[in-house]
């Protein structure tokens, strides 16, 4: 098994151990996981979260969002609001401070239009004929 899949297989194996025992210490959590190192261990439980991030509010939000990255070391980043510039911008500087590559998303089910607001509104999410 490469290196890859041991790593998937140790992230997946943190998921069920917390989902299935939701009131798991942390020390208790390191040890039936297998990871001798706690600061290892923290960096793999941050990079299962994603957090909702904004490019339309102020400095203190870019702080709160860069100290979420560096301390907690978070996965990923889901974009709200704001401009594509901005948003461009925020994304290469989240990037650069984070130690792993970040997962960017946009919450842009009805398209760009939705959550960018310099964006024409040309380029709306395709419906599905199909209805659940």
């Amino acid at each position: 098994m490469n290196s890859t899949v041991q790593r998937l297989n140790r992230k997946l194996n943190l998921i069920k151990l917390v989902s299935s025992n939701p009131n798991i210490t942390f020390e208790s959590l390191a040890k039936y996981s297998g990871y001798s190192d706690k600061e290892a261990l923290k960096k793999e439980l941050g990079q299962l979260f994603m957090v909702a991030a904004f490019s339309n509010k102020d400095e203190a939000h870019k702080h709160s969002i860069a100290t979420l990255i560096q301390r907690e070391h978070i996965g990923g980043l889901c974009f709200f609001q704001g401009t594509p510039y901005k948003q461009a911008v925020l994304t290469n500087y989240y990037q650069s401070i984070s130690k792993v590559p970040l997962f960017i998303s946009i919450d842009a089910e009805w398209g760009l239009a939705m959550r960018l607001d310099t964006n024409s509104g040309e380029h709306v999410a395709m419906q599905s004929p199909l209805h659940f």
